[in-house]
């Protein structure tokens, strides 16, 4: 089974705040449905769920 990694960023950027959001962005893009069933207030969950709504 062949794999793939898929990144907006170089290989070997560091993490931060904003690359975590664009992250969770990319991920949401890239299935049919969302679903949350729990996470806290301020999480990259809930930017994820707030763009699937766009």
């Amino acid at each position: 089974m062949g794999r793939v990694i898929l990144s907006e960023h170089p290989f070997g950027a560091k993490a931060n705040p904003t690359r975590m959001v664009a992250r969770c962005c990319m991920q949401v893009v890239l299935v049919q449905s969302v679903v949350v069933a729990q996470c806290p207030i301020i999480s990259g969950t809930i930017y994820a769920a707030r763009f699937a709504q766009e």
